[in-house]
């Protein structure tokens, strides 16, 4: 026998706002590792992977800032 549930109701915005979160957890997650690779490479003398890291490392806080900001309008928004 099958049983039907309702799914619970979940407004679009508060889908946006859960997704960005993960998509910022995801973000900081990759930043911690970079760093990590970044050190190692540094303290192994392999000064020439640095410029790399550094250009990878920057696209992502740039993300990471603009999904914080994405966060931030969303929370305004459902407070209106």
């Amino acid at each position: 026998m099958t049983v039907a549930v309702a799914a619970p109701r979940v407004r679009p915005v508060e889908v946006t706002a859960q997704r960005a979160a993960d998509h910022a957890m995801g973000l900081e997650l990759q930043l911690e590792e970079l760093n990590e690779q970044r050190r190692r490479a540094e303290v192994q003398g392999r000064t020439a992977e640095l410029p790399s890291f550094d250009r990878e490392i920057a696209a992502l806080q740039s993300e990471l800032a603009l999904t914080a900001e994405a966060l931030a309008a969303t929370a305004r928004d459902t407070r209106r």
